[in-house]
Formats: structure tokens, sequence, C-alpha cells
């Protein structure tokens, strides 16, 4: 499985495809938190975005939602199907992140260029957190919203990776 993965990544290929979708919308305050169900949701849909604006070149933005259902893709972003044990590790790798109780700050801005958001969203709640220009990542979690982000974007990278091989080539 990783052989493909470092095929990709040594032709220099992105491993996720940039996107025109806009990235989620901040939020117009700082939650409470999110409370996540006590276990996996049959339609829970996983999300990543990052959005890049180097100095002198053109934005980059990139996002991805998992899904272990194909119905449950939005339209947004680039969906990928995960297995229903895929998506139980992303599960618990959000509750063990302590995702529910992470929350943006608009009163704080992040100290870089562009964004980075997380969501999970299931019949009737989404839970996001990002950091822009406008809002920033609670201090105390920023350690844990960045593994998780990590685990999503190797996640997104794995499911690429599997969907294309044995694809000829363009």
């Amino acid at each position: 499985m990783l052989a493909p993965l470092l095929v990709l990544l040594a032709c220099g290929e992105p491993p996720v495809p940039p996107t025109p979708a806009e990235p989620p919308t901040p939020v117009a305050e700082a939650p409470e938190g999110c409370v996540l169900p006590d276990s996996l949701p049959a339609n829970a849909v996983f999300g990543v975005s990052r959005t890049t604006i180097p100095k002198g070149a053109d934005v980059e933005r990139r996002a991805v939602e998992l899904v272990s259902d194909r119905v449950n893709c939005g339209e947004r972003v680039p969906c990928f199907s995960i297995e229903p044990e895929d998506a139980q590790a992303l599960w618990t790798a959000f509750v063990d992140h302590d995702f529910g109780s992470m929350r943006s700050e608009p009163s704080r801005r992040s100290p870089h260029f562009g964004s980075r958001f997380l969501w999970v969203r299931w019949t009737d709640a989404e839970c996001q957190v990002g950091e822009s220009s406008r809002q920033a990542v609670d201090a105390s979690q920023l350690d844990a919203f960045r593994e998780l982000e990590g685990v999503m974007w190797e996640a997104a990278r794995e499911r690429r990776a599997a969907e294309t091989e044995g694809a000829p080539d363009p």
C-alpha cells in the first residue's frame, strides 16, 4: 500500500488534488464545543481543507471529504469512499484528539496567511474547527488539531492512491 504512495510523492504530484471549492465558512463566534455521539454515526462525513497563500504565487486550495457511503458526499470538495473500519479509525482519532471540545477563537488571529479546517458532520449536526486570518485554534488545543489534521491528510492520500492504483496514465 505504501509503494503507490511513495511513487506518487516521488513523482511530485500532489497527494490530494487542489480544488477550486471554497473552504468552510469560519464560525461566527467561538462555540462551546461540539458534542460527538458515543459511537460513529452511520452517515459520518470527515473533512479537511487547507488554503495556502504564498507570496508572489497563486493561492492553493486543497480539500477532501472521506465517507463510508458515497451518498453522503457533498458537492463542494472531492470525496473519497472509505471502508467502515477506516471510518471507525477516523472517528476514534477525532474522539481521542478531543475534537468535540476544540474551538476556534475569532478574537485571536492565526499567525499565518491561509486557512486550515477540520470538520465532521452527520444527519443533524456538524462540528468544525479551524484557523484563518479571522480566527485561530485555541493555543492549548493546537497540537491536537495539527495531529488530527495529519491523520486526515494521510487517510486522504491512502484513499486517493487506492482509487487510482492501476488506472492508466493520462
